[in-house]
Protein backbone atom coordinates (compact mmCIF):
# COMPACT_ATOMS: atom_id res chain seq x y z
CA UNK A 1 0.00 0.00 0.00
CA UNK A 2 2.75 2.35 0.57
CA UNK A 3 4.99 1.94 -2.88
CA UNK A 4 1.92 3.02 -5.36
CA UNK A 5 0.85 6.19 -3.45
CA UNK A 6 4.65 7.20 -3.46
CA UNK A 7 5.16 6.72 -6.89
CA UNK A 8 2.00 8.00 -7.71
CA UNK A 9 3.00 11.00 -5.75
CA UNK A 10 6.29 11.43 -7.27
CA UNK A 11 5.14 10.63 -10.86
CA UNK A 12 2.27 13.47 -10.30
CA UNK A 13 5.15 16.16 -9.26
CA UNK A 14 6.53 16.06 -12.36
CA UNK A 15 4.00 17.54 -13.81
CA UNK A 16 4.18 15.37 -17.53
CA UNK A 17 4.18 12.14 -14.96
CA UNK A 18 0.09 13.13 -14.28
CA UNK A 19 -0.98 10.65 -16.88
CA UNK A 20 0.58 7.64 -15.17
CA UNK A 21 -2.32 8.40 -12.30
CA UNK A 22 -5.59 7.41 -14.46
CA UNK A 23 -3.68 4.52 -15.91
CA UNK A 24 -2.76 3.42 -12.31
CA UNK A 25 -6.39 4.09 -11.13
CA UNK A 26 -7.59 2.07 -14.17
CA UNK A 27 -5.62 -1.15 -13.28
CA UNK A 28 -6.02 -0.83 -9.77
CA UNK A 29 -10.19 -0.50 -9.89
CA UNK A 30 -10.00 -3.68 -12.15
CA UNK A 31 -8.30 -5.78 -9.63
CA UNK A 32 -10.24 -4.34 -6.81
CA UNK A 33 -13.42 -5.45 -8.90
CA UNK A 34 -11.83 -8.91 -9.31
CA UNK A 35 -11.73 -9.38 -5.76
CA UNK A 36 -14.82 -8.21 -4.60
CA UNK A 37 -15.84 -10.77 -7.03
CA UNK A 38 -14.02 -13.04 -6.29
CA UNK A 39 -15.24 -12.52 -2.26
CA UNK A 40 -11.74 -11.84 -0.71
CA UNK A 41 -12.57 -8.88 1.56
CA UNK A 42 -8.84 -8.61 2.96
CA UNK A 43 -7.45 -8.49 -0.39
CA UNK A 44 -10.50 -6.42 -0.84
CA UNK A 45 -9.57 -3.64 1.81
CA UNK A 46 -6.29 -3.30 0.68
CA UNK A 47 -6.74 -2.24 -2.94
CA UNK A 48 -9.63 -0.02 -1.83
CA UNK A 49 -7.10 1.57 0.57
CA UNK A 50 -4.32 1.69 -2.20
CA UNK A 51 -6.48 3.44 -4.84
CA UNK A 52 -7.60 6.54 -2.18
CA UNK A 53 -3.81 6.61 -1.59
CA UNK A 54 -2.87 7.12 -4.89
CA UNK A 55 -5.58 9.94 -5.50
CA UNK A 56 -4.84 11.65 -2.38
CA UNK A 57 -1.66 12.12 -2.48
CA UNK A 58 -1.25 12.75 -6.62
CA UNK A 59 -3.75 15.36 -6.00
CA UNK A 60 -1.58 17.19 -3.78
CA UNK A 61 -0.04 18.58 -6.84
CA UNK A 62 -3.11 20.74 -7.29
CA UNK A 63 -2.72 22.58 -4.47
CA UNK A 64 -1.82 25.99 -5.45
CA UNK A 65 -1.54 24.90 -8.77
CA UNK A 66 -2.39 27.43 -10.86
CA UNK A 67 -2.29 26.97 -14.85
CA UNK A 68 -0.85 29.05 -17.55
CA UNK A 69 -2.69 29.66 -20.56
CA UNK A 70 0.78 30.14 -22.44
CA UNK A 71 1.90 27.16 -23.12
CA UNK A 72 -1.37 26.16 -24.85
CA UNK A 73 -1.50 26.49 -28.75
CA UNK A 74 -5.20 27.95 -29.84
CA UNK A 75 -6.60 27.76 -33.15
CA UNK A 76 -7.51 30.55 -35.14
CA UNK A 77 -11.00 31.72 -34.87
CA UNK A 78 -13.65 29.20 -36.34
CA UNK A 79 -11.39 26.66 -36.81
CA UNK A 80 -10.70 23.52 -35.22
CA UNK A 81 -8.51 20.00 -35.54
CA UNK A 82 -10.40 17.63 -37.49
CA UNK A 83 -11.13 13.74 -36.54
CA UNK A 84 -8.21 12.87 -38.52
CA UNK A 85 -5.80 14.71 -37.03
CA UNK A 86 -6.78 13.89 -33.20
CA UNK A 87 -6.39 10.16 -34.07
CA UNK A 88 -2.81 11.34 -35.88
CA UNK A 89 -1.38 13.04 -32.92
CA UNK A 90 -0.45 10.02 -31.38
CA UNK A 91 0.29 8.06 -33.89
CA UNK A 92 2.86 10.64 -35.07
CA UNK A 93 4.12 10.63 -31.71
CA UNK A 94 4.78 7.29 -31.27
CA UNK A 95 5.94 6.99 -34.93
CA UNK A 96 8.30 9.76 -34.70
CA UNK A 97 9.96 8.47 -31.65
CA UNK A 98 11.01 5.20 -33.05
CA UNK A 99 12.67 6.87 -36.38
CA UNK A 100 9.70 6.97 -38.72
CA UNK A 101 10.58 10.19 -40.24
CA UNK A 102 7.68 9.86 -43.47
CA UNK A 103 4.97 12.92 -42.98
CA UNK A 104 2.33 11.19 -45.49
CA UNK A 105 -0.90 9.47 -44.45
CA UNK A 106 0.74 6.24 -46.09
CA UNK A 107 3.63 5.98 -43.10
CA UNK A 108 0.70 7.19 -40.45
CA UNK A 109 -0.78 4.39 -41.67
CA UNK A 110 2.05 2.05 -41.18
CA UNK A 111 2.85 3.49 -37.36
CA UNK A 112 -0.42 2.66 -36.49
CA UNK A 113 -0.14 -0.87 -37.86
CA UNK A 114 3.53 -1.16 -36.26
CA UNK A 115 2.51 0.80 -32.81
CA UNK A 116 -0.92 1.35 -31.95
CA UNK A 117 -2.90 -1.71 -32.79
CA UNK A 118 -0.13 -4.15 -30.98
CA UNK A 119 -0.59 -1.76 -28.31
CA UNK A 120 -4.40 -2.23 -27.74
CA UNK A 121 -3.88 -5.94 -28.31
CA UNK A 122 -1.36 -6.14 -25.51
CA UNK A 123 -3.26 -4.00 -23.12
CA UNK A 124 -6.08 -6.21 -23.74
CA UNK A 125 -4.61 -9.54 -23.52
CA UNK A 126 -3.07 -7.64 -20.34
CA UNK A 127 -5.53 -6.66 -18.26
CA UNK A 128 -7.90 -10.10 -19.66
CA UNK A 129 -4.85 -12.42 -18.23
CA UNK A 130 -4.66 -10.16 -15.10
CA UNK A 131 -8.26 -10.49 -14.25
CA UNK A 132 -8.59 -13.89 -14.64
CA UNK A 133 -5.79 -14.04 -11.99
CA UNK A 134 -7.19 -12.00 -10.03
CA UNK A 135 -10.25 -13.71 -9.84
CA UNK A 136 -8.97 -17.25 -9.50
CA UNK A 137 -5.84 -16.60 -6.84
CA UNK A 138 -5.74 -13.07 -6.25
CA UNK A 139 -2.35 -10.26 -7.32
CA UNK A 140 0.47 -12.47 -7.47
CA UNK A 141 3.62 -12.61 -9.37
CA UNK A 142 1.73 -14.06 -12.47
CA UNK A 143 -0.64 -10.71 -12.15
CA UNK A 144 2.12 -8.10 -12.08
CA UNK A 145 4.36 -10.07 -15.08
CA UNK A 146 0.71 -8.87 -16.75
CA UNK A 147 -0.44 -5.86 -15.27
CA UNK A 148 3.35 -4.16 -15.65
CA UNK A 149 3.52 -4.37 -19.07
CA UNK A 150 -0.28 -2.50 -19.43
CA UNK A 151 0.73 0.42 -17.15
CA UNK A 152 4.12 1.13 -19.03
CA UNK A 153 1.76 1.22 -22.34
CA UNK A 154 -0.64 2.60 -20.78
CA UNK A 155 1.77 5.52 -19.98
CA UNK A 156 2.68 6.41 -23.16
CA UNK A 157 -0.79 6.29 -24.70
CA UNK A 158 -2.01 8.42 -22.08
CA UNK A 159 0.67 11.13 -22.46
CA UNK A 160 0.38 11.12 -26.18
CA UNK A 161 -3.33 11.64 -26.36
CA UNK A 162 -3.19 14.06 -23.38
CA UNK A 163 -0.20 16.41 -25.12
CA UNK A 164 -2.91 17.17 -27.91
CA UNK A 165 -5.18 19.26 -26.85
CA UNK A 166 -2.35 21.96 -25.69
CA UNK A 167 -0.42 21.59 -28.26
CA UNK A 168 -2.77 19.87 -31.77
CA UNK A 169 -3.27 23.45 -33.22
CA UNK A 170 0.31 24.01 -33.88
CA UNK A 171 -0.01 21.47 -36.79
CA UNK A 172 0.91 17.50 -36.34
CA UNK A 173 4.60 18.32 -37.09
CA UNK A 174 4.50 19.32 -33.20
CA UNK A 175 4.13 15.80 -32.24
CA UNK A 176 7.21 15.10 -33.90
CA UNK A 177 9.24 16.99 -31.31
CA UNK A 178 12.25 15.29 -29.90
CA UNK A 179 11.09 16.22 -26.12
CA UNK A 180 8.72 13.47 -26.64
CA UNK A 181 11.00 10.43 -27.30
CA UNK A 182 11.31 10.24 -23.27
CA UNK A 183 7.73 9.24 -22.64
CA UNK A 184 7.90 6.61 -25.45
CA UNK A 185 10.15 5.05 -23.74
CA UNK A 186 8.24 2.77 -21.27
CA UNK A 187 5.79 1.78 -24.27
CA UNK A 188 9.01 0.06 -25.46
CA UNK A 189 9.63 -1.24 -22.48
CA UNK A 190 5.84 -2.46 -21.98
CA UNK A 191 6.31 -3.90 -25.34
CA UNK A 192 9.22 -6.23 -24.44
CA UNK A 193 7.86 -7.25 -21.35
CA UNK A 194 4.51 -8.34 -23.05
CA UNK A 195 6.71 -10.04 -25.87
CA UNK A 196 8.80 -12.19 -22.81
CA UNK A 197 5.29 -13.43 -21.84
CA UNK A 198 4.34 -15.05 -25.28
CA UNK A 199 5.30 -18.56 -25.89
CA UNK A 200 4.90 -20.83 -28.51
CA UNK A 201 2.76 -23.77 -27.40
CA UNK A 202 2.37 -27.51 -30.03
CA UNK A 203 0.53 -24.80 -32.16
CA UNK A 204 2.51 -24.14 -35.16
CA UNK A 205 0.13 -20.99 -35.85
CA UNK A 206 0.95 -19.34 -32.46
CA UNK A 207 4.85 -20.32 -32.81
CA UNK A 208 4.54 -18.32 -35.89
CA UNK A 209 2.99 -15.17 -34.35
CA UNK A 210 5.49 -15.71 -31.46
CA UNK A 211 8.25 -14.88 -33.82
CA UNK A 212 6.58 -12.40 -36.31
CA UNK A 213 5.79 -10.50 -32.67
CA UNK A 214 9.58 -10.73 -32.01
CA UNK A 215 10.86 -9.47 -35.31
CA UNK A 216 8.56 -6.50 -35.00
CA UNK A 217 9.66 -5.60 -32.16
CA UNK A 218 13.35 -6.43 -33.59
CA UNK A 219 12.58 -3.85 -36.25
CA UNK A 220 11.44 -1.04 -34.20
CA UNK A 221 15.08 -1.01 -32.15
CA UNK A 222 16.69 -0.51 -35.67
CA UNK A 223 14.49 1.97 -36.62
CA UNK A 224 14.90 3.78 -33.02
CA UNK A 225 18.68 3.72 -33.88
CA UNK A 226 19.10 4.34 -36.97
CA UNK A 227 20.45 8.13 -36.14
CA UNK A 228 19.56 11.82 -37.45
CA UNK A 229 16.82 11.39 -40.19
CA UNK A 230 16.26 13.89 -43.10
CA UNK A 231 13.35 15.53 -41.01
CA UNK A 232 16.09 15.76 -38.13
CA UNK A 233 18.57 17.78 -39.81
CA UNK A 234 15.98 19.96 -41.57
CA UNK A 235 14.45 20.60 -37.93
CA UNK A 236 17.36 21.56 -36.87
CA UNK A 237 18.91 23.63 -39.32
CA UNK A 238 15.78 25.68 -39.54
CA UNK A 239 16.12 26.22 -35.64
CA UNK A 240 19.44 27.23 -35.39
CA UNK A 241 18.39 29.86 -38.11
CA UNK A 242 15.25 30.93 -36.39
CA UNK A 243 16.72 31.24 -33.04
CA UNK A 244 19.75 33.28 -34.54
CA UNK A 245 18.02 35.46 -36.14
CA UNK A 246 15.61 36.16 -33.69
CA UNK A 247 18.63 36.70 -30.88
CA UNK A 248 20.32 38.80 -33.20
CA UNK A 249 17.24 41.42 -33.43
CA UNK A 250 16.78 41.32 -29.78
CA UNK A 251 19.73 42.16 -28.66
CA UNK A 252 19.83 45.07 -32.08
CA UNK A 253 17.13 46.41 -30.37
CA UNK A 254 13.78 44.97 -31.09
CA UNK A 255 10.92 43.68 -29.10
CA UNK A 256 9.09 40.36 -29.28
CA UNK A 257 6.74 40.78 -32.08
CA UNK A 258 9.20 42.24 -34.30
CA UNK A 259 11.59 39.82 -34.23
CA UNK A 260 9.13 37.07 -34.46
CA UNK A 261 8.44 38.67 -37.54
CA UNK A 262 11.60 39.16 -38.81
CA UNK A 263 13.65 35.79 -38.00
CA UNK A 264 9.90 33.95 -38.87
CA UNK A 265 10.35 32.40 -35.74
CA UNK A 266 8.15 31.87 -32.69
CA UNK A 267 10.52 31.34 -29.33
CA UNK A 268 7.29 31.68 -27.45
CA UNK A 269 3.76 30.94 -28.06
CA UNK A 270 2.49 34.22 -26.67
CA UNK A 271 5.08 37.08 -27.73
CA UNK A 272 3.56 39.24 -25.14
CA UNK A 273 4.31 37.74 -22.11
CA UNK A 274 7.87 37.32 -23.33
CA UNK A 275 8.37 40.75 -22.65
CA UNK A 276 8.53 40.55 -18.91
CA UNK A 277 11.12 37.99 -19.10
CA UNK A 278 13.33 39.79 -21.99
CA UNK A 279 13.49 42.87 -19.88
CA UNK A 280 14.49 40.77 -16.46
CA UNK A 281 17.56 38.98 -18.83
CA UNK A 282 18.45 42.27 -20.37
CA UNK A 283 18.49 44.14 -17.17
CA UNK A 284 20.79 41.50 -15.46
CA UNK A 285 22.87 41.15 -19.01
CA UNK A 286 21.93 37.11 -19.21
CA UNK A 287 21.50 35.17 -21.37
CA UNK A 288 21.85 36.34 -25.22
CA UNK A 289 22.25 39.89 -23.28
CA UNK A 290 25.57 38.66 -21.19
CA UNK A 291 28.77 40.69 -22.44
CA UNK A 292 30.35 37.14 -22.71
CA UNK A 293 28.14 36.14 -25.46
Amino acid sequence: MIALPLLAFLAAHTGFGLVLIPVLVSVLVIQTAGEWRAGRNADLRFSVGTVVAVIILSSTFFWGYHASESFVLHCPEGTSPGVVAWISWPIVMLSRSFGMSGTSGFWWSIGALLFVLPALGAIGAGLARGWSVTTKSGPSKEWAAYVVPVVLIGYSLAFSGASAPARICGGLQLARESRYVTHMIPFALGLYFFYLLLRPDRSKSTGIGVRVAGAVFAALVLLSSSGLTPFDRVWIEENRTGKSRWAGCMVGGGDAVQCEAYANYTIFTVPEDLEERIEFLRDRRLSLFSEER
